[in-house]
């Protein structure tokens, strides 16, 4: 492996792991109690797999995430501003 494959790759696990903690955090600040399987009925999503995309485990697609970001109440803008991914967590 690359040096430039190691970094890509642990940029885009740094990318699942903020994407991840940013969906949960919204979701845990919506006005009525929502637990993950209750949001992820009312989205249309297995309940596994969004567990999976806020634990950073998950690669997911765009489409998957405006769906969940619809669900929230939140524009794909508002979601990324103050996401910093450049950063080692």
């Amino acid at each position: 492996m690359t040096e430039a494959y190691t970094e890509q790759s642990e940029y885009e696990e740094r990318a699942k792991i903020v994407i991840g903690n940013r969906i949960r955090e919204l979701r845990r600040e919506l006005p009525k109690p929502n637990g993950i399987e209750k949001f992820a009925n009312q989205i249309g999503m297995d309940r596994s797999y969004l567990s999976g995309v806020e634990n950073g485990k998950r690669n997911i697609s765009f489409i998957r995430l405006l769906r969940i970001l619809r669900g929230l109440g939140i524009s794909p803008l508002d979601f990324f501003e103050g996401i910093d991914i450049e950063t080692p967590l």
